[in-house]
């Protein structure tokens, strides 16, 4: 309305802007209606000449005030339904962020408010949209990405539970080798110790045998000791009876003849007896030793028997043992089988869930892509997110100093309706504030509306790696309400992280910062 301030119509359009379309048309039609009143009584000849004349006046003027109003009316109107037109056109075009504003207090007046309201109200309902939109769009990524290598540690832990599963078969058929293995051993052992134990009989029936052997050359010795004294006895007898044989001459020749064979034979008979003892002697020392090494022999074949008995008893424990432990690994295997089916359950579930993440993030980029084109009167998390990757970019370039006048800039593109670029220490200070420099150097806990120490937490928490969000409540610092607030924060060195906001809006009604 501006164009009309010097304008002469500019008086009839203040007019025509205030007033109800009803007003408008009393304003026009009221004075019409005089004007051809007095112009029908005029024609009617009503009163004298005078009276003609005024009725003639007043109609003329009447009907001069009714066009004049008439064309305030056209003007006012038609001047703003274009401005109405021309903004609908342009939001139609997808620019949200155009405002329209129709002066005055009339029905276009109102409509164009209620249009405004809606394109705020739609230009808000498309930011949540399209930043919900970009948020699930990057949580279906990281989703994705989590999925990748869940599937791969799947995969590995497949690979290894089939290695197991073959490794533990493997080792059961070797048990089971070993059990008939020990089995069998057991088996040969227990024939071994029965005949361990028949030879131990039979040694000890020989040793009886070779102590019977021993007594009877004891016997044998004795025997001949018997002989030995009869020879020395036949001796002496022979001696004597020469001895009274020459005492008889003659007479006693021949019986002295008898007593020397006699003599001879008891010392042959001596002679050969104390051969026969020697040999006895000797016969009874081998048989002596024969009998120790033979009492030997059985002591060791009883120890033998002993051993082959302990070593029959511990081959029978492998034996059973090795049987249990063939079952237990048969139990064994027959789990981990269940674990490498399972295992290849869950990789299938993984893979299912990572096709999932990738159609949501198909289906994500699609949504945001159908309004990506629509100008906001706000910032969407997209907008952030790729401002605070064109603000790391340009501060790993030049540092945070150096980048400091370009990230206060507009025309840089930095700082954009209601996004903006801070900088915050762990401490909470502000060490850069895109929108408000006189901000910096303040720590957050003295921004309104905000809980300092929580922020300060969760920015730390997700600004390591690829960075994160962190939602908060914040003063609104073009519309002074407290507000959710959800930034996308990256960690750019030890000390300091960067990030950029976008405000959410909620059912509740915003407050007013102090």
């Amino acid at each position: 309305m501006s164009s009309f301030g010097l304008s002469p119509v500019a008086p009839a359009v203040k007019l025509m802007c205030r007033l109800r379309l009803t007003g408008k048309m009393l304003c026009v039609a009221v004075p019409l209606l005089g004007a051809l009143l007095g112009a029908y009584l005029a024609a009617l000849g009503v009163g004298d000449a005078g009276i003609t004349q005024v009725l003639l006046g007043t109609s003329l003027t009447l009907l001069a005030l009714a066009g004049y109003l008439a064309l305030g009316f056209h003007a006012s109107f038609g001047k703003r339904l274009a401005e109405l037109h021309d903004g609908v056109k342009i939001v139609s075009a997808g620019d949200l962020s155009h405002k329209i504003e129709i002066a005055g207090t009339d029905e276009l007046a109102l409509i164009g408010a209620l249009v405004e309201a809606m394109n705020g109200r739609l230009s808000t309902m498309v930011a949540e949209i399209r930043s919900s939109a970009a948020r699930v769009g990057m949580s279906g990524e990281q989703v994705a990405h989590s999925s990748q290598e869940l599937s791969q540690r799947t995969d590995q832990q497949a690979g290894s539970v089939r290695q197991a599963v073959d490794t533990v078969q493997n080792l059961a058929q070797a048990v089971a080798a070993n059990a008939n293995a020990a089995g069998e051993l057991d088996a040969l052992t227990e024939r071994l110790k029965a005949r361990a134990e028949s030879g131990g009989a039979a040694m000890r029936h020989s040793v009886e045998a070779m102590s019977g052997l021993e007594d009877s050359s004891k016997r044998v010795g004795e025997i001949i000791g018997v002989i030995d004294g009869i020879a020395f006895q036949t001796n002496i007898l022979a001696l004597n009876a020469a001895v009274e044989a020459a005492r008889a001459g003659e007479a006693g020749r021949g019986f002295a003849v008898v007593a020397a064979e006699v003599r001879q034979l008891a010392q042959r008979s001596a002679s050969a007896a104390a051969e026969i003892r020697q040999l006895i002697a000797r016969s009874s020392e081998q048989v002596d030793g024969s009998v120790r090494q033979t009492r030997e022999v059985g002591r060791s074949l009883d120890e033998l028997v002993d051993g082959v008995r302990t070593v029959s008893q511990a081959l029978r424990s492998i034996a059973q043992a090795s049987a249990r432990q063939r079952d237990d690994l048969q139990q064994v295997s027959t789990s981990v089988a269940s674990l490498d089916e399972i295992t290849r359950r869950n990789a299938e579930m993984v893979d299912v869930s990572q096709g999932a993440s990738h159609d949501l993030v198909a289906r994500a980029k699609t949504l945001t892509s159908a309004v990506a084109n629509i100008r906001l009167r706000q910032g969407s998390a997209d907008e952030a997110r790729a401002l605070v990757v064109r603000a790391v970019e340009l501060v790993k370039q030049r540092g945070v100093h150096g980048a400091s006048e370009q990230l206060h800039s507009r025309q840089a593109g930095f700082v954009d309706r209601d996004l903006y670029i801070f900088i915050v220490d762990r401490q909470g200070y502000y060490r850069l504030h895109g929108s408000k420099p006189a901000t910096e150097g303040k720590r957050v806990h003295e921004i309104s509306g905000i809980d300092g120490d929580k922020f300060v937490r969760d920015a730390w928490a997700a600004a390591p790696g690829e960075g994160g969000w962190v939602e908060y409540d914040i003063v609104n610092l073009e519309t002074g309400a407290v507000q959710p607030k959800a930034s996308f924060v990256v960690q750019i060195n030890d000390q300091q992280l960067l990030g950029c906001g976008i405000y959410r809006q909620t059912d509740k009604t915003p407050t007013a910062a102090a």
